[in-house]
């Protein structure tokens, strides 16, 4: 039996908590001192290879430090959603301040730009876009992109 292996780059995949740790932000996340939160267009042949099988086994862990599906509480601003900000501003994990803000999109409840929310849910993600071999000049290649399924609205903050 042949196994399938898929091509992860640490960097690439984690890059938003490796750069919150560090006390990055997006705008100096390409500066010699904060690792790239974009992923690489050619990745190294060096980049770790991980057997999607063992993915299935393992607590893997998220942006958030906690592992995906989660059961998480954060403190959030929800900002309007762009190309490169997908909208959900997490500065706290449950009631732990984070060294840097973490931005993720935010699915399944409707949030009013602007406001701080204390909410509930837990962090998920999919390798999205094309892979650099057969995209077609598309901004994003193939990526880990995170998401936070809200499940409930505990407060608005004021």
């Amino acid at each position: 039996m042949q196994t399938r292996i898929v091509r992860l780059s640490i960097v690439a995949a984690f890059g938003f908590l490796g750069a919150a740790l560090a006390g990055c932000q997006p705008s100096t996340a390409q500066n010699s001192a904060c690792p790239s939160t974009s992923p690489p267009s050619n990745p190294s042949p060096e980049a770790a290879f991980v057997p999607v099988e063992q993915l299935r086994y393992q607590n893997v862990t998220g942006l958030l430090g906690k592992p995906l599906g989660s059961k998480t509480i954060v403190d959030a601003v929800f900002e309007n959603p762009t190309m490169i900000d997908p909208g959900l501003h997490i500065s706290k994990v449950d009631g732990r301040s984070l060294a840097s803000i973490v931005y993720i999109e935010p699915l399944g409840k409707d949030l009013k730009q602007g406001i701080h929310y204390k909410l509930e849910g837990y962090e998920t993600g999919a390798f999205e876009g094309n892979p650099d071999w057969c995209s077609r000049g598309e901004q994003e290649s193939f990526h880990y992109e995170a998401k936070f399924v809200l499940t409930r609205i505990i407060e608005p903050v004021e």
